[in-house]
């Protein structure tokens, strides 16, 4: 894979695979969606959710189904492979791979964590924080509601029922 992102390889397999199955992915699909009789009067979050089982259903039914991500694969043929060239000439293959499979947010990564070599040298050219360099906000949505509302149990807040809630209130104490 490295070879491959850092020299823009393209795969004729591949391209073939995207040729034969991609019309028949975007037809299932279209298919589903004109025997829902839920979509016409879905809201757009609820046709969100329907097109999104309606993908899962269309991938599952492909006779050769590729271990990636078909939605992926299957959007624009044509785009800019160069584009993740300069990250990986700055931060190198192994760092980009591995800050791009974190999810935003607050990570827990113990010393002996064979990840944590990877964690210190994203820190180290910039790409993630620790310890105190934590941002506030970004610790206290990382807390569950429950979490939050026993730090500050004392103060008598108000009765939270949704995190955002208990956020917004921790900032302005702050």
């Amino acid at each position: 894979m490295p070879i491959v992102t850092r020299y823009n390889i393209r795969c004729k397999e591949v391209d073939d695979y995207i040729k034969e199955f991609k019309p028949i992915y975007l037809q299932k699909i279209n298919d589903k969606i004109k025997a829902s009789p839920e979509w016409l009067a879905a809201s757009a979050l609820d046709r969100e959710d329907l097109l999104t089982e309606f993908k899962e259903d269309a991938a599952m039914s492909l006779d050769i189904q590729p271990d990636c991500n078909l939605e992926v694969l299957f959007s624009e043929e044509q785009f800019d492979v160069t584009i993740d060239d300069a990250l990986i000439d700055r931060f190198g293959y192994d760092a980009i791979r591995f800050y791009l499979s974190k999810k935003r947010g607050i990570h827990i990564i113990p010393a002996d964590n064979y990840e944590h070599k990877m964690f210190e040298k994203l820190t180290d050219v910039g790409l993630a924080v620790r310890g105190e360099s934590v941002s506030l906000p970004l610790l206290l949505e990382s807390l569950k509601l429950k979490e939050l509302s026993a730090l500050v149990a004392d103060l008598n807040p108000p009765k939270f029922t949704r995190k955002a809630k208990a956020v917004e209130y921790f900032n302005e104490c702050d």
